[in-house]
């Protein structure tokens, strides 16, 4: 089975991570996966991660430097990542990639990276708000979006990546995105449900989801 190369980004901020995702880095490299390596900074002794690179043969393809106060520290890190871990889809015909949407990360209490959501300026997710609690029933989600022959496509998936809603609405149909609205049914979701949202502009591709948003919901009890 041939495997599509993926595009990816792999964070390490501390020794042990670097430790544990240097096999992972270039294992994937090894087949055929563009691998892109960041040191976060998070240590500022080269020899909490600087060391161990070289002797596990990793070399960060960007290190980013973390200055200041802790609160200026954690707003660098969140800064650095927003511009850093962006998603790109190939451009038809070849050329320049263009940029499908750009991942939101959080780092949580147990210093990874999770993923919270997802923005592009062209297709965009206005209503409801990101982390929102939403009934167990219609849900409208609206906001400004642009899509081959106008197209967008809502869809809900719950925590095992399955949809549960689906729906077609219509935004523009050339470079400027247009109001849209898209109901989805969840009534057949279990209350205190975990989804992700995603709306996206078609490209009239079946391997290309086009540029899309994200969000994460939490159906009512």
């Amino acid at each position: 089975m041939t495997m599509t190369p993926l595009r990816l980004t792999v964070p390490v901020g501390t020794r042990p991570e670097v430790i544990k995702l240097a096999g992972v880095v270039a294992a994937l490299r090894d087949r055929g996966h563009e691998v892109r390596c960041v040191a976060t900074g998070q240590h500022e002794d080269p020899r909490m991660y600087a060391d161990v690179f070289a002797g596990l043969g990793l070399e960060p393809d960007a290190a980013w430097r973390l200055d200041g106060s802790e609160g200026d520290r954690v707003g660098g890190l969140l800064a650095n990542a927003y511009r850093e871990v962006e998603i790109f889809r190939p451009a038809e015909g070849g050329g320049t990639a263009n940029l499908a949407s750009t991942l939101l990360l959080r780092l949580d209490d147990a210093d990874e990276w999770q993923v919270i959501g997802a923005v592009n300026e062209f297709v965009t997710i206005d209503a409801p708000e990101n982390a929102a609690e939403v009934p167990a029933g219609p849900l409208v989600v609206s906001g400004a979006g642009r899509g081959f022959e106008a197209t967008l496509v809502g869809r809900a998936y719950d925590d095992a990546g399955q949809v549960v809603a689906e729906e077609i609405g219509s935004g523009g149909a050339q470079a400027e995105p247009l109001p849209y609205e898209i109901t989805l049914d969840l009534a057949a979701v279990a209350p205190g449900s975990e989804l992700v949202i995603i709306v996206s502009g078609g490209v009239g591709l079946e391997n290309d989801p086009g540029e899309f948003s994200a969000i994460r919901v939490t159906t009512s009890a």
